[in-house]
């Protein structure tokens, strides 16, 4: 005589609202393996990354059996007010357990080409202080580093500097000039575009605190310095968003220097990181004027 024994199953991860850590409040798409493998693919550069895809969809796949594995434990109750909302959903992730999975893997990985991906990472998870204990600059992330991979010894290439007094910016005013054109590498000329610009430096500011601000304050700098050029290169204007970063944000101009700079190791990128420490560049004071005029934006 045989007797059956039903095993309860687990349900899909589809089926948890993602918790954000940064308010508290569920993310407007339930968790999916897509939109986890689109924040993975970004955040590494995408194509420009060092990781293939093969590989990022290896890290997202073992990422989630992480995740799955640890769901009894992490999953969370939605509110009576969420459920009400979202009736066939039957919990929700923080946010937190879904990247340390994702950093974990990372870590796990072998090679200097997951040392960058899990540098990289991080930087995105960790660099983010706009409503979150983030790391504040380039000594929080060079500690990380050296807790990570305590056989990395960074260079300071630059000497030391004596710290500046930060300058104060002028009142923001509005700039009609623009360039026309932009000349790429590979010869193609399309037409200069502020919000493209904009949109680029938000992206090395992202989760920072006073991103918005400070990515009007270096496209503002930004123009200046091209004022003038009818045709301006595509690599003008990238050191040109390089220097000015270095003198508002120690996380943004890392990942900007990441891609700019072709850095491809932990070792060099760290050498980056020391040189912000012993050779800052004189930084700039985000005023409530700046504020106001990004708001407005």
């Amino acid at each position: 005589m045989f007797r059956t024994v039903e095993v309860p199953t687990q349900p899909a991860l589809d089926y948890f609202a993602v918790r954000r850590s940064s308010d508290h409040k569920l993310a407007p798409d339930p968790f999916s393996r897509a939109t986890l493998r689109k924040d993975v693919f970004d955040i590494l550069f995408k194509r420009k990354g060092p990781l293939d895809d093969s590989q990022i969809d290896a890290v997202v796949d073992n990422a989630i059996r992480r995740i799955e594995r640890r769901l009894p434990k992490t999953r969370t109750h939605l509110t009576e007010e969420e459920y009400r909302k979202h009736k066939l959903l039957l919990g929700a992730l923080p946010d937190t357990v879904i990247s340390d999975a994702v950093e974990a893997e990372l870590g796990d990985g072998d090679g200097g080409s997951f040392r960058m991906a899990e540098l990289l990472y991080a930087m995105a998870i960790h660099g983010r202080n706009d409503n979150r204990p983030g790391w504040s600059d380039a000594s929080a992330v060079l500690a990380w580093v050296h807790e990570r991979y305590p056989d990395i010894h960074a260079e300071n290439q630059r000497g030391h500097v004596r710290a500046h007094q930060w300058p104060r910016l002028a009142a923001p005013r509005r700039l009609d000039w623009r360039p026309e054109t932009v000349l790429k590498r590979d010869g193609r000329r399309p037409v200069f575009a502020i919000k493209q610009l904009r949109k680029g430096v938000h992206a090395a500011l992202w989760g920072r605190e006073d991103a918005d601000a400070k990515a009007l304050i270096v496209a503002h700098l930004v123009l200046s310095d091209l004022r003038g050029q009818r045709i301006v290169q595509s690599t003008q204007i990238s050191h040109s968003v390089l220097m000015h970063l270095r003198r508002v944000d120690d996380i943004g101009y890392l990942r900007w220097a990441t891609i700019v700079k072709n850095i491809s190791g932990v070792g060099e990128f760290a050498n980056e990181a020391t040189d912000l420490i012993y050779a800052p560049s004189p930084r700039l004071q985000v005023t409530k004027d700046w504020r106001h005029w990004a708001r407005a934006k």
